[in-house]
């Protein structure tokens, strides 16, 4: 059985769990049924628990907020089309000729009712996101975006050690980067002068940047950082 990607794994699991307790039931009440008539409502009850274990589970991914959610039509969609091939499998598996089972035959069962009033009850919910109430899935998202971006721009304490500001970029000039230390590494050198990569090479081929070290382990010395842009919160 294919499943939609969306499909959570715990939900595929219920799904295939009641598989395989509904075709032990199925095999066990069939061997004293004698007419046609009547193990065909015995597939058909088969199929339609496990359908409605799918079921189930979709209604849950309409729940969910933003694009991870399925629209109500999308989820009907999904469900008959999951019925039309469990049908199909289920026939194949247990020798029952399905021609004589289709979409109708289940919508007649006493067990499809199970499956509208899910769907009419995930219909109210969505609907009421989607008017009554101001914070829908998208709405929610959006909110949450914005607390997370207004707390990025709160105004940075000054950590005492480094002296430059706790949550904020490290710029051009600040002290806080070279302090303590003979070397940094090419990045940190190119931050404290504001130059990118290329600029950085330049003035390490014309001698300006001293490098020690080989390898991944090269470095370039505070020393000759500090002379080529003095700091702007020295000592």
């Amino acid at each position: 059985m294919d499943y939609p990607r969306e499909f959570p794994v715990h939900a595929r699991a219920r799904v295939e769990g009641e598989k395989i307790l509904a075709r032990r039931d199925f095999d066990e009440r069939r061997k004293g049924v004698r007419w046609k008539a009547e193990v065909d409502a015995l597939l058909l009850e088969y199929v339609m628990r496990v359908f409605l274990i799918f079921s189930e589970e979709a209604c849950k991914l309409g729940k969910l907020s933003g694009r991870d959610c399925w629209p109500i039509d999308l989820i009907d969609k999904r469900c008959r089309e999951f019925l039309r091939v469990l049908t199909i499998e289920a026939g194949y598996e247990t020798g029952v000729n399905t021609d004589r089972i289709g979409e109708r035959e289940y919508e007649k069962s006493r067990l499809w009712q199970k499956y509208h009033d899910g769907l009419l009850k995930l219909a109210k919910f969505q609907a009421a996101k989607g008017s009554g109430d101001s914070t829908g899935p998208d709405d929610a998202d959006r909110e949450r975006a914005f607390v997370s971006r207004a707390k990025a721009r709160r105004t940075p304490e000054l950590d005492p050690k480094s002296r430059q500001l706790r949550g904020a970029e490290p710029r051009k000039g600040n002290i806080g980067l070279l302090e303590g230390k003979e070397a940094v590494s090419f990045k940190t050198g190119e931050t404290y002068l504001g130059i990118t990569a290329r600029q950085r090479q330049k003035l390490t081929k014309d001698g300006v940047l001293v490098t020690i070290g080989g390898g991944s382990n090269k470095k370039v010395t505070t020393e000759s950082l500090r002379r080529y842009l003095p700091p702007e919160n020295p000592k």
